[in-house]
C-alpha cells in the first residue's frame, strides 16, 4: 500500500470516529472557506513549479526555501482545519492533490539541480581539456626534437612521465564530463564536439609515448616505408576504381543494347 493511500485511509477512519464524536456537519459555507484556502496553497506551488525550469544554479536554494516556507504555513493550517477537512470527501481529496503537488515539485526542483549540476560539470572539464590542446602540441613539437638526438633520451623520457602526468588529468576530466553528460541529455551534441577533442589527445599522447631516438638511416628508412606504404594504398584505391568504372561501362553498354533492341534499331531473326 501507498503512502498516500495510508494517508487517505487514516483520514477515513478518522472521519468516521469523529462523525460519531461530533454528531455534526460541517456546514457548506465553511467547507467553501476551506476550499479557497486549499486551492490558494496550490496555487502558491504551483507558481514554483513554473519558475523552476527558468532558475539558474544559484537561485534554486531561494526557491526551495519558497517552496518549504508554503509547505510549512500548510502544515499550520492543516492542524487548525483538520477536524473540518475530514469531515467532507471533496476537501480531503483538495488536500491530497496538495500533497501530491508539493511532492512532485519537490522531485522536479531536485532534477532540475542534477541537471544544472551536470552542466556546470560538464561545462568545467570541457574547458579544461580544451585548454590543454595547444600545451599537447607544444609537449609534441618538443618530444619530436629530443627524439632526433641520442644525447637527449634522458629529457625525452622525463617528457614522457610530465605527459603521462597531464593525460591521467584530461582522463580524470574526461571521465567528469561523460558523466555529467549521461545526467543532461541536452549536453549530447557538445559532448560529441569533445569526444573529437579528446580523439586528437589521446592519438598525440600515443605518439608521444612511442617517440625513441633513432640513427638518422632508420629516420629515413622509416619515412621511405610510409611513402611506399601510401603509394600502395593509392594504387589499390585506383585498381578499385578502375574495376568499378569498367563493371560500370559494361552494365551501361548492356542497357543501351536492350535499348536498341526495343526501338528495333538492330535487325532480329
Amino acid at each position: 500500500m501507498t503512502g498516500r493511500a495510508i494517508f487517505l485511509l487514516c483520514l477515513l477512519t478518522l472521519t468516521g470516529a469523529l462523525s460519531r464524536i461530533s454528531g455534526q456537519e460541517i456546514s457548506p459555507y465553511e467547507a467553501a472557506g476551506v476550499s479557497r484556502a486549499i486551492y490558494g496553497y496550490i496555487e502558491e506551488i504551483s507558481d514554483i513549479a513554473d519558475k523552476i525550469s527558468h532558475t539558474n544554479l544559484s537561485k534554486l536554494p531561494s526557491l526551495e526555501r519558497n517552496l518549504e516556507a508554503v509547505n510549512f504555513r500548510w502544515q499550520a493550517y492543516m492542524e487548525t482545519e483538520q477536524l473540518v477537512i475530514v469531515q467532507d470527501e471533496h476537501l480531503m481529496l483538495d488536500m491530497s492533490r496538495y500533497q501530491d503537488l508539493y511532492l512532485a515539485v519537490t522531485d522536479s526542483i531536485a532534477n532540475r539541480r542534477v541537471t544544472l549540476e551536470a552542466i556546470n560539470d560538464f561545462k568545467t572539464a570541457n574547458a579544461y581539456i580544451t585548454s590543454v590542446v595547444p600545451e599537447y602540441q607544444t609537449i609534441y613539437d618538443k618530444a619530436v626534437k629530443l627524439s632526433m638526438v641520442k644525447q637527449t633520451a634522458g629529457q625525452l623520457a622525463k617528457l614522457k612521465v610530465e605527459e603521462q602526468v597531464l593525460y591521467q588529468k584530461v582522463q580524470q576530466a574526461y571521465q567528469k564530463a561523460q558523466e555529467a553528460a549521461s545526467s543532461a541529455p541536452t549536453l549530447s551534441g557538445k559532448q560529441a564536439a569533445l569526444e573529437n577533442v579528446m580523439a586528437d589527445i589521446v592519438m598525440k599522447s600515443e605518439k608521444i609515448q612511442a617517440m625513441e631516438y633513432k640513427p638518422l638511416l632508420d629516420r629515413i628508412k622509416d619515412y621511405l616505408m610510409s611513402l611506399a606504404a601510401v603509394a600502395m594504398i593509392l594504387m589499390f584505391v585506383s585498381t578499385v576504381k578502375s574495376k568499378l568504372a569498367a563493371v560500370k561501362a559494361q552494365k551501361e553498354a548492356a542497357q543501351k543494347y536492350k535499348d536498341a533492341l526495343k526501338n528495333d534499331e538492330y535487325p532480329t531473326i
